[in-house]
């Protein structure tokens, strides 16, 4: 559930480079170009996007949590700690005028409140699910926790896949009274199409909800929704399975 040194390495080299860039940079030929950090912060984005080839890294199943009954599933920590990479790479931008001229005004006014804002919308989500390894998504018998938003069984609607542009495929949980619940495919470790028809499941089937997150059940459901999907045609509702 935590991340691996690997992947926490993502969050270090993008504004160590930028700053190692700029510095050099600068120091050789006096030039301070955004052209540095901006070439980071794509590496970043692209490197933790990228698929490794030959690695499988969306497993069908979920996993038992090892004290309460429920079923885990957890972040993809080599997208998120690139993505936050990014965003320090990004923040260097501002270092450029100081190089120049410590007490620029710019620079003084720019760079202080920009990395302040850049620490508050990342450090929080990156302190949850790296460091505290906090799961995506918890299934209990009582209903799901989504990035620590606890829903009812009885709040949800229906659960769909959409295709959504520049954001891939993404996971609507609907909520009765409420905002739906929303899983982005780049950030969950596990199969959307999965948890699509595990969701839709317990929410057709409450009197089977008593038995998420035993390995009982966790055999039986993974099996009978392989074997489900697997003659099913291709959509983005869950498929119809009896209890």
């Amino acid at each position: 559930m935590r991340p691996t040194r690997w992947d926490l390495a993502r969050v270090a080299w993008p504004p160590l480079g930028s700053l190692a860039a700029q510095f050099a940079l600068f120091s050789s030929v006096g030039v301070r170009t955004n052209a540095v950090p901006m070439l980071f912060w794509v590496l970043a984005i692209w490197t933790s996007r990228r698929q490794p080839e030959g690695r499988a890294e969306s497993p069908a199943a979920v996993q038992a949590a090892p004290l309460a009954p429920a079923w885990l599933v957890p972040a993809r920590h080599r997208v998120i700690c690139g993505e936050v990479g990014a965003l320090l790479a990004f923040a260097t931008m501002f270092v450029g005028p100081a190089l120049g001229s410590p007490t620029d005004v710019f620079a003084l006014v720019v760079l202080g409140p920009a990395l302040v804002a850049v620490a508050a919308i990342v450090l929080p989500r990156f302190v949850r699910a790296t460091m505290l390894g906090e799961p995506v998504l918890r299934l209990t018998p009582e209903g799901i926790v989504v990035r620590g938003r606890r829903l009812r069984w009885d709040d949800l609607a229906e659960a769909e896949l959409k295709l959504r542009v520049n954001l891939g495929p993404t996971l609507v949980i609907g909520v009765r009274t409420g905002r739906p619940a929303v899983l982005r495919e780049r950030y969950v470790h596990a199969n959307l199409v999965y948890l699509l028809d595990l969701i839709g499941y317990y929410l057709a089937h409450p009197e089977r909800r008593v038995a998420i997150g035993t390995a009982e059940e966790a055999v039986r459901i993974t099996a009978a929704l392989r074997d489900a999907r697997l003659a099913a045609p291709i959509g983005t509702k869950p498929i119809p399975l009896p209890s």
